[in-house]
């Protein structure tokens, strides 16, 4: 093979292979295009079975679905001193949060029991766990799968109404729930 067949191939095999690429100059890709730069840039064209040195890219023309999930919920009902029974206020308001809970399906509901100070931090973590266990169970029976619900007794911790120890408070005696 001649020098000039040589070159020939050469010079080919280098235009094949830049003919996907952009021909950059001196100040960047961004330079506006030239005549001489489009005359270089001939359209390339790649039969169906593609070619193995360019890659053409696909651009998508449909719409990705939107999935709307409802806002978190958060919902909290007192306690009667002492028990896992709710003050009457709090057993109208279940009524109403039960359904607004039944009527988001398929979410994850944290609830979470919380007690004033007026016992001992051991007596109030259990009680706390039996008003959470309460609710819980309030929501099983209501219709809502167990697997999606979690439950928790904080006791004393995280007071709502900051008091001192030995006080007696309705805003801490309360579960606390909350669906995401």
């Amino acid at each position: 093979m001649s020098i000039g067949s040589r070159l020939v191939m050469t010079s080919l095999f280098s235009l094949v292979l830049s003919a996907c690429s952009t021909i950059h100059n001196a100040i960047g890709p961004d330079t506006p295009r030239s005549d001489l730069r489009e005359s270089l840039e001939a359209p390339l064209t790649v039969s169906d079975a593609g070619s193995p040195f360019c890659h053409e890219e696909m651009v998508v023309t449909t719409t990705p679905k939107v999935i709307r999930t409802p806002p978190p919920y958060h919902a909290t009902l007192y306690f009667d001193l002492d028990k896992t029974t709710f003050t009457p206020d709090s057993l109208r308001e279940s009524i109403k949060v039960y359904k607004a809970i039944l009527e988001r399906r398929d979410r994850h509901i944290e609830v979470v029991g919380y007690t004033d100070t007026l016992a001992s931090p051991q007596y109030n973590d259990k009680l706390s766990e039996r008003r959470a266990e309460k609710v819980t169970q309030d929501l099983i029976n209501a219709g809502v799968d167990a697997t999606h619900i979690s439950t928790a007794g904080k006791g004393e911790t995280l007071l709502k109404v900051p008091t001192p120890d030995e006080t007696e408070e309705v805003g801490n005696r309360r579960v606390e729930i909350d669906v995401r």
